[in-house]
């Protein structure tokens, strides 16, 4: 298994480290975003507390890799003992959060940003407990806030969707429904989907479609002069899924 660093409520470090005109736009919508969806939910002294949430990613941003370095796989290969995590990155409870990550039975894992992980750890407990809380609560909400009732819907979407990405208009809530259901229960819901709208003239219709396409493939490799009879025969022999 991976490490991998995290954290952020936009895409990358750049875009709260960044003095290019347009990320610092973007900044500062994110931190709007950030006190709109507090006060939406309710939040006492939300400008307060959003900007605590803002600095907190800040101060992770900062201990973030770069997107270069991350791509960079020969600085990724760090295996690290799980035994060893406590050590190699104080700050983390390694046990707890590992446990309820599911990940408590792996023995090793391997650090993608080693540095980053060290220091996303010490933050943890350096930074303020109130704003780790804070943090967690905006992001719990900000992650339901498309399924949530349509004042946090349009929210979420007006950054983004419009500032992000320039997309100007929401898609009707039943289709992102939809969307999410199929994402969700994508072979639970094709299933019932083949057993209720699906005839069995149209399986029979598929399926000798699929047979044609299958038989097709096994005339062409023998077509093929650069390959060996043995290989032909193993091509041949493969099971073709479509």
């Amino acid at each position: 298994g991976y490490l991998l660093q995290g954290g952020l409520g936009m895409p990358d470090r750049e875009y709260y480290l960044s003095t290019d005109p347009d990320m610092v736009k973007t900044r500062d919508a994110y931190k709007t975003y950030i006190a709109a969806l507090l006060k939406q939910a309710g939040t006492a002294d939300a400008d307060s507390r959003a900007k605590a949430v803002f600095d907190l990613e800040l101060q992770i941003a900062r201990a973030h890799a770069s997107v270069i370095d991350s791509q960079n796989i020969h600085k990724a290969n760090n295996p690290w003992p799980v035994a060893d995590f406590g050590k190699q990155a104080p700050g983390i409870d390694w046990p707890a959060f590992l446990d309820a990550a599911g990940l408590s039975g792996q023995r090793t894992l391997v650090a993608w940003q080693p540095e980053a992980t060290r220091k996303l750890s010490a933050l943890v407990a350096s930074q303020p407990l109130q704003a780790w809380k804070d943090y967690l609560r905006f992001h719990a909400i900000n992650h339901s806030a498309s399924l949530l009732p349509k004042a946090y819907a349009d929210l979420r979407f007006g950054f983004y969707g419009t500032q992000l990405t320039g997309a100007t208009q929401q898609r009707d809530r039943w289709k992102r429904a939809l969307s999410a259901t199929d994402g969700a229960l994508g072979d639970a819901i094709g299933q019932l989907y083949v057993k209720q709208y699906f005839p069995a003239e149209s399986k029979a219709q598929a399926e000798e479609m699929v047979a044609n396409i299958v038989a097709a493939f096994r005339d062409g490799v023998d077509d093929l002069a650069w390959m060996t009879p043995e290989t032909k025969a193993k091509a041949k022999g493969l099971k073709v899924g479509v």
